[in-house]
């Protein structure tokens, strides 16, 4: 069994910490930072390993509010 601070426990760390975000701020998030989320997206797992990724960035402030 791992002790310390490997990569399962900072792993599970990160789990317990999340939350839920049902609240946005206005600020964009630069282009860099996007692209960045993106890169790490398509490294989660996907059933079957099938990697069915489709990524839509939309940053319109008026289209986002049209839906």
């Amino acid at each position: 069994m791992e002790t310390g601070r490997g990569p399962m426990e900072t792993l599970r760390e990160l789990i317990m910490r999340r939350r839920s975000c049902r609240r946005y701020t206005e600020q964009p998030l630069p282009r860099e930072e996007l692209d960045r989320l993106i890169h790490e997206a398509v490294w989660v797992p996907s059933g079957s390993n099938n990697q069915p990724w489709r990524f839509v960035v939309v940053t319109d402030r008026k289209l986002l509010r049209e839906y």
